[in-house]
């Protein structure tokens, strides 16, 4: 009968060779950096508490200026923030020939400090 050689530390095992090391290594350094970056950039994406409150603020005021068409330039102060609305006439890049008039406002949320921390555009129509 044959005899079965059962020892782990006498018997013949394939080893890896050099290449297959790098090659693994190479696979592992990529996938670790393709996660570090996917995470530094869903930590580091710019959004803050400040900036998403001042957007909904920005959104009502856009709301409440559009709702009773207050199309004049203001600028107050709601819980800490600055809000500011600004009109201009909109000058389409392609000429339109219209009887009515195009108005560009701006809506801008900035800090006490005067940081921006929000900004919309948006256009209306005047009859």
């Amino acid at each position: 009968m044959a005899s079965v050689n059962t020892n782990i530390f006498t018997q013949k095992l394939p080893a890896s060779t050099l290449v297959e090391a790098v090659i693994a290594l190479v696979i592992l350094l990529t996938s670790l950096t393709a996660t570090i970056t996917m995470i530094s950039n869903m930590y580091g994406d710019g959004v803050t508490k400040p900036g998403v409150e001042a957007h909904i603020r920005l959104c009502e005021y856009k709301d409440e200026t559009l709702q009773n068409k207050l199309y004049t330039d203001e600028r107050k102060e709601v819980n800490g923030l600055i809000l500011e609305r600004k009109i201009s006439p909109y000058q389409p890049s392609i000429p339109v020939n219209s009887k009515s008039q195009l108005l560009q406002l701006r809506f801008t949320a900035y800090t006490p400090l005067g940081d921006t921390l929000s900004t919309q555009l948006r256009l209306i129509v005047l009859e």
